[in-house]
């Protein structure tokens, strides 16, 4: 790495979920969105598959380009210390809908 460049590590948080996952009738996707941004997270994206499969079976956008089956990946990249407290709460709402991955990373 060149002496020029500055780099910090961070936590990346990646949660894959079907679009229409919920808990307690509130769409996974939303509820991650907001408590992140509620925690002051600086940023958030979202993913959205154009197919995929899981223990649930198959989903595919098909001819419209629409499926309520379809997976969605959301991702923050975060300071360890701001990220992992949250880690637990959101271990409780994926449950077992999808996968949570936590990976450390050299943000530039």
């Amino acid at each position: 790495m060149s002496a020029s460049l500055t780099s910090t590590r961070k936590l990346k948080l990646s949660v894959t979920v079907r679009v229409m996952d919920s808990f307690h009738g509130n769409r996974i996707s939303d509820l991650l969105f907001d408590m992140f941004k509620k925690n002051g997270f600086e940023e958030a994206v979202m993913f959205l598959a154009d197919r995929g499969y899981d223990r649930r079976g198959l989903a595919t956008s098909g001819v419209l380009g629409l499926s309520l089956k379809l997976h969605v990946t959301i991702e923050t990249i975060e300071e360890k210390e701001k990220l992992l407290p949250l880690v637990p709460r959101i271990k409780e709402i994926v449950g077992s809908n999808g996968w949570i991955t936590l990976q450390e990373v050299e943000v530039l």
